[in-house]
């Protein structure tokens, strides 16, 4: 089915799956769905569950085994992973990211706890100056060389590479899937055609490679992210040599490798809020709108007396009216 997707949709195909009950038959799905054209395989780093009162090694009260993810991450290259599992807080998110070597985390129950879960109150830091990139008062000189790696467009060289050699296997998968269906197999190849296939072996371990090197530079720019400013005695900041440019109409954007405070973070009932506002703009039913109020915002409901109001909501409008009075409370 996924190899029937990818030849026939343009856009991309995701999958997403449990553990298998060996870490080998888990990683063979994986090679599976990613060589039948998957872009992504997003992974519940938990076994099938007992449906019948959701217990066995797969129920979501038990830790999810993330250190199977890393194993599948470390096994199979060239297919984006997401890591599922174990995410309730940011520094969850951050956790299973180290751990796994995933390229991105799913969160379901902590999500509906806190949907603004991925707000992570840093952000990177970066100068673009007519496609030249440098850091900007980091103070380090590893700030120094992750802000030079990067290319135009914000891109650095290796996630550049990793992206080039990810489509170039794309494309010999593609030529393999098409040979099964023409008349001849693979003879029916050109000769540019068969020796993009003979050269897959290569090409995936140039992909491993490149995103072993493309995994050493997110660990740079993680350790610049967490160097201090110098403040205003910082050396002046080191700029990749770019070809004179006439002076830009608009100011350059400028971004920092320094931690930098973002907005602060909603709180709950801010958040439950904004979750009412839209469903004004996108409706869903009543017993949906009380169940997200009440995961969000539990806390401070409960403690301005005002849970049972929700609970017990007849209307949007009672709920909403709730969640305003508790919030007039929190500001008093």
């Amino acid at each position: 089915m996924i190899r029937t997707l990818a030849q026939t949709l343009t856009i991309p195909v995701f999958a997403k799956i449990r553990l298998l009950s060996t870490t080998e038959k888990t990683i063979e799905l994986v090679t599976q769905l990613r060589d039948a054209g998957a872009s992504l395989v997003a992974i519940h780093a938990r076994h099938r569950v007992n449906l019948v009162g959701r217990t066995g090694q797969g129920a979501r009260d038990g830790p999810a085994l993330l250190d199977e993810v890393a194993k599948v991450r470390a096994a199979v290259p060239g297919v984006r992973l997401i890591s599922n599992g174990n995410v309730r807080t940011w520094e969850d998110v951050v956790a299973n990211m180290e751990l796994t070597g995933a390229d991105g985390i799913m969160s379901a129950e902590g999500i509906l706890d806190d949907p603004a879960i991925f707000f992570p109150g840093r952000s990177s830091n970066l100068t673009t100056t007519g496609g030249a990139i440098a850091a900007v008062a980091a103070g380090s000189a590893s700030g120094n060389v992750a802000a030079a790696s990067l290319s135009e467009g914000g891109l650095s060289e290796e996630e550049r590479r990793v992206r080039k050699l990810t489509k170039k296997l794309r494309e010999v998968e593609r030529l393999e899937a098409a040979a099964l269906l023409r008349e001849g197999g693979s003879a029916s190849l050109t000769k540019e055609e068969a020796l993009k296939v003979a050269q897959k072996a290569e090409t995936v371990a140039e992909l491993a490679k490149a995103e072993k090197a493309l995994k050493k530079l997110r660990k740079k720019r993680k350790l610049s992210d967490g160097t201090e400013s110098a403040g205003s005695t910082a050396a002046a900041p080191s700029v990749a040599s770019a070809p004179p440019v006439a002076e830009p109409a608009e100011p350059p954007r400028t971004l920092s490798l320094a931690p930098q405070p973002l907005a602060q973070k909603p709180s709950p009932l801010q958040l439950a809020r904004e979750y009412i506002e839209l469903t004004k703009t996108h409706p869903v039913p009543l017993k949906t709108l009380v169940f997200h109020v009440r995961r969000m915002a539990k806390e401070p409901l409960t403690h301005f007396q005002l849970f049972s109001d929700v609970l017990e909501a007849k209307d949007a409008a009672t709920v909403h009216a709730a969640v305003q009075q508790a919030l007039d409370y929190e500001r008093a």
